[in-house]
């Protein structure tokens, strides 16, 4: 196989990889989440925090992809973005450390109750 067929090939599998996950992200988005925060907003805080951090790991994982089959803007685009949202996680983990010193019964138990529903919801 000559050079020009590997990166052809590579191509073809980074578009792959990306229409895939494409899908994946928009099967996810209209089936819907339910993280049960209802109005407290301790709960968005909570579930915020967690789904940043979740955020920045699909990001860097899609990006560590992209570069090794060679798509290096795809790599650099969710490496910007993986860091983007590890600010975002850093701000929201702020906040909630300050409802914690603030009032942390309330802070906790919002905390326990998200996570037990979430539990119970996954289980």
């Amino acid at each position: 196989m000559g050079l020009e067929t590997k990166v052809s090939r590579k191509r073809e599998d980074s578009d792959l990889m990306l229409l895939l996950l494409t899908i994946f992200m928009y099967t996810q988005i209209s089936s819907g989440f339910n993280p049960k925060i209802k109005k407290d907003p301790y709960k968005g805080f909570v579930y915020t925090s967690f789904q940043e951090r979740a955020t920045k790991i699909s990001h860097q994982n899609v990006a560590r992809l992209a570069n090794n089959a060679g798509d290096g803007n795809l790599g650099l685009i969710c490496s910007k973005i993986a860091g983007d949202e590890s600010r975002h996680e850093k701000a929201y983990q702020a906040i909630f450390k300050e409802i914690l010193n603030r009032d942390p019964e309330g802070g906790l138990k919002s905390f326990y109750e998200l996570m037990t529903d979430q539990v119970k919801t996954r289980s």
